[in-house]
């Protein structure tokens, strides 16, 4: 099933600017009538664009006005809308609009900063690094 897709002002540009950079990571947020708390978590999400990791906000079924909250951060965000509610499903749309490993996964209710996903993501390196060179 072929879905639009709307990005922000502020990830659009992003994109333009540099569209052959590959993330370092891509976090993907899952949104279901979060209007309330999705500006929060994604402002402090903002210096996530400064180390090149990609965020994506899939709003689902929303009846609420999350995905313009979400754009209206002006955070670079790419803010897509799915018109059924279906947490499975923005999971799946929005690791296919992912591009890069690893995936960090975020309700958007939660309170996080970018430092603990900067943190959470040199650690899914490290133990990627020392599981290969076992295999070595």
């Amino acid at each position: 099933m072929e879905l639009p897709i709307e990005f922000s002002a502020a990830a659009s540009e992003a994109l333009i600017h540099d569209e052959s950079a590959v993330p370092l990571a891509s976090v993907v947020i899952p949104a279901h009538d979060e209007e309330r708390v999705i500006g929060r978590l994604l402002e402090r999400l903002e210096p996530l664009h400064d180390a090149r990791v990609e965020v994506l906000v899939v709003c689902n079924g929303c009846r609420d006005d999350s995905a313009s909250v979400a754009r209206a951060t002006g955070v670079p965000t790419n803010v897509v809308e799915l018109p059924q509610a279906s947490k499975r499903l923005a999971l799946e749309h929005g690791n296919q609009l992912a591009r890069s490993y690893p995936r960090i996964y975020i309700d958007a209710d939660i309170v996080i900063d970018a430092s603990s996903v900067l943190a959470l993501v040199a650690a899914l390196e490290n133990g990627l690094e020392h599981r290969l060179d076992m295999l070595a």
